[in-house]
């Protein structure tokens, strides 16, 4: 009986120090998606965060939808009245001469059209993608992907962009194991 006794302690003992001096586990980090579009892009918008919070990988943040009033976010350079994106905008602007403005990895403006040609799933599935992973368009003269919503016609997210979400948030001892390939 003594023996199962000072053998509890010590697994006890060892607990409480791995607990005390191991790094702590941190929350995984959000990136918010703040929606000034109209009302009718809510649930395409919301669809699209849920598919792409289910590929993106344990070390990519998470992306979280805020509704907010509806606003248009007119300018050239950086749309008036809004600051440098510390996640993803989306807006209306008739004025943008593209329908995305990058700043980095999930820092971006995207200008939803008002026209009703454009399919909700093809636009907000190629436009998030470049938002998510800051992928550049597909370059001239390279085919068109199957499997691809941003480098093709998918309206969802194919094997080529979940491979390329992958690439863009893997650990950097697995980045490393890339580039040796």
């Amino acid at each position: 009986m003594k023996g199962r006794m000072d053998l509890l302690v010590t697994m006890l003992i060892a607990f409480l120090l791995l607990s005390l001096f191991s790094p702590a586990v941190h929350a995984r980090e959000t990136f918010v998606v703040s929606d000034y579009s109209n009302p009718e892009w809510e649930t395409y918008v919301r669809d699209m965060i849920d598919e792409y919070n289910v590929v993106l990988p344990a070390t990519a943040p998470q992306l979280v939808y805020e509704r907010k009033e509806v606003k248009e976010c007119l300018g050239t350079e950086r749309p008036d009245g809004f600051p440098k994106p510390t996640g993803i905008i989306l807006c209306h602007n008739s004025l943008a001469s593209h329908p995305a403005m990058l700043y980095g990895l999930m820092q971006a403006f995207i200008f939803l059209p008002t026209d009703t040609r454009t399919r909700p799933e093809d636009f907000l599935c190629h436009e998030f993608m470049h938002a998510v992973t800051n992928i550049k368009d597909k370059p001239v003269g390279t085919p068109l992907r199957d499997n691809s919503c941003v480098w093709g016609l998918s309206p969802q997210l194919g094997a080529f962009d979940i491979s390329y979400i992958n690439e863009t948030f893997a650990a950097p001892q697995q980045k490393e194991k890339h580039k040796k390939k």
